[in-house]
């Protein structure tokens, strides 16, 4: 006799089959309908439907307390099930099914807990009567889906039965984007009864069998014993379920000498009222249905994770139906993303206005076919979108018609974004003061009659750490501004968006030709399609004549070069391919034979020559540039950028979408709504952080670079516009009107930004593109010298009067703009800064040099502290906690590594921004020579590339200097305690705290030449 169950599995399942709430462990099953019946039933379910009224946010969810439980159900069934299977009890094809498909069951029970959250479960309407009462409306739905049609769902049954319930009763958004969670709730629910049937039967068949040899061990030994065994199984409280007798008397008939007991018991079943006749027939009907049950809600579970819900969604909504009717035509051809930011907007003022989504998205679409003439008189064609009045400045226009009242939250926000410059500026000001007395209360007593000189030393590093605080507080609590963006993807980019994705680079060598042209030719197979034209606008090298040897060869190559990739590809798209070549002209502020104005000259002849002006800019010219004429964005890349798949469509549909447009103003002399360049986000390639110890640690965090990564996000966030670095999509029109012509030639090294401030540019964060990061700390630095002497070389912009385009002119760049400009120099200046504190605090300023050192410290690492402080207290609400901090964990290490390597280099990153602040300086007050002084990043690597020694060649110099001063500062402080009559073991902590940084300093070379391996 095989042994009985373990009893916490007798005990669970007797538990579970006797609560009032399970009832049975009964299938989820009614009449099976055919199509027409099944919408029928719909739509006799909607009239049957009464919902509670009033607003419970504390409601139990009842359904997900359930999932819960059905988890633990599951797994302790699956535990019994493998046991039983492991000890060669047949456990039924049901059993079969689950073991076999269990990780599908587990990955919809995961998905529910990801897509339903507690807090948008609350807010589904419930049922008020019923035998569902107080369950989601869309939950009956989902049961009486399954429950006509044997579990087996699908998306053309869910879309038949869904479309005919709203016949009767609209549902809502909310409602839609919940149903396949209701559907996986109700199969997992099916499941859940199956397999509690599967383990009820496996208890079933070890009772009879117990049953069975007892009884044929009583007959053959007879008597009063089989008498009392008799008795007893008459007096026991069974179930006699067919399960139970077709193998209680299966057992019995094989056993010999027990045809008496048999006759007997079969005679007091049929009085107890189980047919013996029926019950094998019955058993196996309960078996086949357990089967099919379980078979049908698994294999539905998999075809609903497979559907597009999507779609569904739109083709139920009855408010997407009204939005489609938007008068500009735009909403129809817009992401799928877009679409769904307007309908939350609509969403929430139906809910909080206690009116119907259809009714509201009705009054957006007729204020939208008023007409473009706003309120002012002003011809506005973004009002005949609907856009305008969800998510643009006619919102406040359509929640007065619709008589909302915003939340205590969205007042604060739009009272943030009303006053972007009190948040911004104020809290840097406010954060910069408190660090600023945070140093004075903690410096000893003496030192409080050195404020001055305190304040004068701190000033810099508190406002770096400010800026590093309220940067991350804004993005924190500022939801992201995610562009409108029009879909591209399916039919490409019309020819009213022609597009010219173009790289402008320098021409050296052949070896570079071919390089330009691989990379050309990676990013057309990347983003190819009709109307996107890719262009190589290149130079040659600084020369000190006009020509050099081998410029023809280089010529030939790049002229062959496209011509032969135009042949390979076109098939796919004619003359895709051009190559506009410049010859070098001579610059006497340089001293040489170059490319005019470098890489803003190379775009503005392009922009030119597209709208039929500059012929002669360009000396060599392949592809039929007539094609161009019509071009109206344009792609900017570097030679070093990867633009990922289909991002070219996506910047195209951004820069398009009607409330992007750029607007310009002459009489401010920018643009002044809209956006004529839109900046993506700008990520670091994967092979290019992989190439020494210094690019993977360099690059693990955005904090460490702002040049290589947007960090520009709060400006986005909070002011609505971004800051070019460089790479992005420009309106030809809208550039050329507020760039062309307002800069003085030879006097812009980093043109991005100040370009970016007058066309106005937009950050795209949900698009992103990738450059390669410098390899070594030498290329790291070069890069940066040179990005410095760009951004001073903007400081006239910072004046009342600036260059334009006929002689001086009145500033006309917003604060924010101008903020830019600062905020990139005071950044040149914090490693100063923070170098001449450490010696300050260990030279003149009064009290603990400990303190000093401890407080310069904090300086130094503050934007890693500060980042890592807010990841850890603000975890999320709808995904695992250990999986979140497991990754801040990550990145704290990542961070510390950063702190430490920028420890190291602090001296010599001090030094290189000074000698290229006073380079600046001298150039653009004095000399005048000299500005547009520039090595491309590729030689640069070049030049460095393998050779670890020169690493520490460059940096000897500075550690020379930091170890004199070191030796002096501790000389004159043991001279002092010696005139003093101190004892020497005062000295002992300052000279500890100062050589404890020192040495980091010392060991920069080392440290530089092993990170460049």
């Amino acid at each position: 006799m095989r042994a009985p169950p373990p009893p916490r599995y007798v005990a669970f399942v007797a538990t579970i089959a006797n609560t009032s709430d399970e009832l049975l462990v009964g299938p989820i099953r009614g009449d099976l309908l055919g199509a027409d019946h099944l919408a029928a039933r719909a739509r006799t379910v909607a009239r049957s439907q009464r919902l509670a009224t009033g607003s419970l946010p504390l409601r139990p969810a009842r359904l997900l307390a359930r999932l819960a439980e059905t988890r633990r159900i599951l797994s302790d069934a699956r535990d019994r099930l493998l046991a039983e299977t492991a000890e060669g009890v047949e456990a039924g094809p049901a059993a079969e099914w689950l073991l076999d498909n269990y990780y599908v069951v587990q990955e919809h029970l995961q998905e529910i807990r990801t897509s339903l959250p507690g807090g948008y479960y609350r807010e589904l309407p419930e049922l008020d009567s019923g035998p569902l009462a107080g369950y989601p409306r869309a939950y009956e739905i989902a049961i009486a889906l399954i429950s006509h049609t044997e579990a087996r769902v699908d998306l053309e049954n869910v879309d038949l039965f869904v479309e005919a319930f709203q016949g009767v009763t609209p549902l809502s958004v909310r409602e839609l984007w919940a149903m396949p969670a209701m559907l996986r709730l109700g199969l997992i629910e099916s499941v859940r009864r199956m397999t509690l049937r599967t383990v009820q039967r496996l208890d079933e068949i070890a009772l009879a069998a117990g049953w069975a040899e007892r009884l044929a061990a009583a007959t053959a030994r007879g008597g009063a014993e089989l008498r009392a065994t008799v008795e007893e199984f008459t007096e026991a409280e069974h179930t006699l379920s067919p399960h139970f007798i077709s193998r209680l008397l299966q057992s019995l008939r094989q056993s010999e000498g027990v045809s008496p007991s048999l006759v007997w018991l079969e005679h007091w079943m049929r009085e107890a009222g189980g047919s013996p006749e029926n019950a094998v027939a019955q058993s196996t009907q309960r078996l086949a249905l357990t089967q099919l049950m379980m078979a049908n809600s698994i294999m539905s579970l998999r075809d609903i994770g497979r559907c597009d819900w999507k779609l569904f969604v739109e083709k139920q909504s009855v408010m997407e139906a009204v939005l489609r009717e938007d008068p500009s035509g735009f909403y129809p051809r817009m992401t799928f993303e877009t679409r769904d930011k307007y309908r939350h907007v609509v969403e929430r003022i139906a809910k909080r206005t206690s009116r119907s989504e259809e009714s509201v998205a009705q009054a957006v679409v007729d204020l939208a076919r008023r007409g473009p003439q706003g309120p002012q008189g002003a011809n506005d064609p973004r009002r005949t979108h609907v856009g305008y009045y969800l998510v643009d400045d006619g919102l406040d226009e359509l929640e007065r018609l619709s008589r909302y009242s915003p939340t205590l939250q969205e007042t604060v926000e739009r009272a943030v974004h009303a006053h972007p410059n009190v948040t911004f500026i104020g809290g840097l000001a406010l954060f910069t003061l408190l660090v600023i007395l945070g140093v004075l209360v903690v410096v000893d007593g003496p030192a409080r009659a050195a404020w001055g000189l305190v304040l004068l030393l701190t000033g810099l590093p508190a406002l770096d750490i400010a800026v590093s605080v309220v940067m991350q507080l804004v993005t924190t609590w500022l939801p992201p501004r995610v562009l409108p963006r029009l879909e591209l993807h399916e039919h490409g980019v019309p020819p009213e968006f022609r597009t010219a994705v173009v790289i402008p680079t320098l021409f050296g060598s052949v070896d570079d030709v071919r390089e330009a042209l691989d990379n050309v030719e990676v990013q057309f197979l990347a983003n190819r399609g009709a109307h996107l034209h890719f262009a190589i606008l290149s130079d040659f090298t600084d020369a000190p004549e006009e020509t050099q040897p081998g410029d023809d060869e280089i010529a030939a190559a790049a002229i062959a070069g496209v011509r032969a990739l135009n042949e390979r590809h076109a098939l796919e798209e004619p003359d895709a391919f051009h190559l506009l070549h410049r010859p070098r002209r001579w610059n006497a502020q340089q001293g040489t034979w170059m490319g005019w104005e470098r890489k803003r000259g190379k775009l503005s002849d392009f922009n030119r020559l597209i709208r039929g002006d500059a012929q002669d800019a360009f000396s060599v010219i392949t592809g039929d540039v007539s094609i161009l004429r019509d071009v109206q964005y344009v792609i900017t890349l570097d030679s070093d950028t990867v633009l990922p798949p289909d991002s070219a469509p996506e910047l195209v549909g951004a820069m398009a979408h009607p409330l992007n447009r750029a607007v310009y103003d002459p009489d401010r002399g920018r643009v002044v709504r809209g956006y004529g360049i839109l900046q993506p986000r700008v990520g670091v390639s994967l092979p290019s952080a992989n190439r020494s110890r210094f690019a993977a640690i360099a690059s693990g965090h955005p904090g460490v670079d702002p040049y290589s990564t947007a960090v520009s996000d709060v400006y986005q966030d909070l002011y609505g516009e971004g800051s070019f670095t460089g790479k992005g999509i420009y309106d030809v029109d809208a550039f050329q009107l507020a760039t062309h012509g307002r800069f003085p030639e030879n006097t812009l090294l980093s043109h991005d930004l100040i370009e970016g401030n007058y066309a106005r540019a937009g950050l795209a964060t949900d698009v992103i593109v990738y450059d390669d990061y410098p390899s070594s700390y030498e290329a790291h630095t070069r890069r940066k010298h040179r990005w410095i002497r760009g951004d001073w070389q903007l400081l006239p912009w910072l004046r009342r009067m600036v260059p334009g385009p006929d002689g001086p002119e009145r500033n006309r760049l917003s604060i924010v703009s101008q903020w830019k400009i600062i905020d990139n120099l005071r950044r040149s200046t914090v490693e100063i800064a923070q170098v001449l504190f450490f010696i300050a605090g260990w030279a003149i300023l009064p009290g603990s040099v400990v303190r000093w050192t401890l407080l310069g410290l904090g300086a130094v690492v503050a934007p890693w502290v500060v980042s890592i402080l807010l990841a850890m207290v603000r975890p999320p609400v709808d995904k695992s906690w250990r999986a979140y901090y497991a990754e801040v964990g990550r990145d704290a290490l990542i961070s510390l590594q950063q702190a430490a390597v920028a420890l190291v280099f602090l001296p010599h990153q001090a030094a290189v921004s000074a000698d290229a602040i006073i380079r600046t300086l001298y150039r653009l007050l004095v000399s005048g020579r000299h500005l547009l002084e520039w090595q491309p990043a590729s030689l640069v690597e070049r030049a460095v590339a393998g050779k670890p020694a020169s690493q520490a060649r460059g940096l000897r110099p500075t550690t020379v200097v930091v170890a004199i001063g070191a030796i002096a500062l501790s000389w004159l402080a043991f001279r002092q305690h010696f005139s003093a009559g101190l004892p020497l073991r005062d000295l002992v902590a300052p000279a500890l705290a100062m050589w404890s940084v020192v040495a980091f300093w010392l060991a920069a070379p080392t440290v530089a030449r092993r990170l460049s391996r």
